[in-house]
């Protein structure tokens, strides 16, 4: 679950801005999306559900789209990942697994990735590296922040804090944002 960090505020001072920058961030979490196996995607507002086949690809979408987010448009997201069965139903995504990864990124904050004990589980034995962060919801959920992503068996290493999104704005009849990196 992705959410852009202070959108409602932007959304009352300026809804001209805020919807170009609800559709930059909806063109860069589908670009992303679809790089990285997404079964499905909902969008609700500055809400946006993914739904993968393995936590590696949620955690590499993941920061890939806040990083590019940050470059891109100067703006950062707010992310929280937890694994477990979801529906499909008439292309909208529903279950516990999507209020639990709603906790957990309403605990998170401005740039941030924090993820589920379950993926911090799934994941640390790979490129990642996890750190506890706390409890998160109302369910006194455990949360971990991903720290970073390590060089290990051929990955490139990058540090969370870095910028390695060689995108660019392209300027013609309209704006487009080139998502490639």
């Amino acid at each position: 679950v992705t959410k852009i960090s202070g959108f409602r505020a932007m959304a009352e001072k300026d809804q001209t801005a805020s919807d170009q920058l609800l559709t930059h961030s909806y063109n860069l979490q589908e670009y992303y999306a679809k790089q990285f196996g997404c079964i499905r995607m909902v969008k609700m507002a500055d809400i946006v559900l993914m739904a993968f086949s393995s936590a590696e690809q949620a955690v590499d979408c993941a920061f890939k789209v806040e990083r590019g987010a940050r470059k891109m448009f100067n703006h950062k997201l707010r992310i929280g990942i937890h694994m477990g069965e979801v529906r499909f139903v008439d292309g909208d995504l529903f279950g516990g697994p999507l209020n639990i990864a709603e906790d957990i990124l309403n605990t998170a904050g401005p740039g941030e990735v924090l993820v589920s004990e379950s993926i911090a589980r799934n994941i640390s034995n790979m490129k990642w590296q996890v750190e506890a962060h706390g409890i998160s919801g109302p369910m006194a959920i455990p949360t971990y922040t991903v720290k970073h992503q390590i060089n290990l068996q051929g990955f490139s290493a990058w540090n969370y804090q870095g910028s390695d999104c060689s995108s660019h704005l392209v300027t013609g009849g309209e704006q487009a944002l080139n998502y490639g990196a």
